[in-house]
């Protein structure tokens, strides 16, 4: 019986102190908590949730403009973060990672306004941050993927998590749903059904045992 943050707090000790892995702590708390919520780094490790509260017009609507597509390629995901973290210490990489914190500001502002057209402008002009950090972040078949999701209805596009492969996650421009689908089923990538979780990490079974002593 633990709290969302302690979930998330052990969760992420296991991950960056124990396994030693070249990770941040978004997902953990993301998972753990669940909704749609801002994440503050403090500088002394510890990590701060506020809710973000959305209209339901405008959770409606992200769910049905923003696509998921599974790419079929599998990469080593800590090879990935482990060069971006080495490369923090160049200034133009470091000037990149502060530019993705103001895309967080501004994507927070967008979506409380309920502004989706700029969600997808942010979602694009993001990427192409995040693909400068390391090599292995895209590829050409990656590149290609997402060019032909922007020539096909798509406002924005990019890979979600360490990049290189995984999941590509791109925003259609209202009304142009369809066209998009259809458009990254060509290319051989499949639409993945989902729908945003609000409850986080829950135990499903308890497995405990408990010995029965005679009295």
């Amino acid at each position: 019986h633990l709290s969302d943050q302690e979930v998330a707090e052990r969760a992420c000790h296991i991950e960056l102190e124990r396994l030693k892995s070249p990770i941040g702590k978004q997902d953990q708390y993301a998972a753990a908590f669940g909704g749609f919520n801002v994440l503050e780094f403090a500088t002394d490790g510890e990590v701060h949730v506020r809710p973000l509260a959305l209209a339901p017009a405008t959770v409606a609507a992200l769910e049905r403009r923003l696509h998921l597509y599974f790419t079929g390629v599998q990469r080593e995901a800590n090879k990935i973060l482990r060069a971006q973290s080495d490369n923090a210490r160049e200034r133009s990489t470091a000037t990149s990672m502060l530019d993705l914190l103001d895309f967080a500001t501004a994507t927070e502002r967008a979506l409380v306004t309920g502004d989706l057209d700029d969600v997808g402008r942010l979602l694009r002009v993001g990427w192409e941050k995040k693909r400068g950090l390391a090599s292995g972040i895209s590829t050409d078949r990656i590149d290609e993927w997402i060019a032909h999701a922007l020539a096909n209805g798509a406002l924005g596009a990019k890979l979600t998590g360490a990049g290189g492969g995984g999941y590509l996650l791109a925003m259609a421009a209202q009304g142009e749903e369809e066209r998009l689908r259809h458009a990254m089923q060509e290319v051989g990538l499949k639409p993945l059904d989902y729908r945003f979780d609000w409850s986080g990490a829950r135990v499903l079974m308890n497995s405990e045992r408990r010995a029965w002593v005679p009295a």
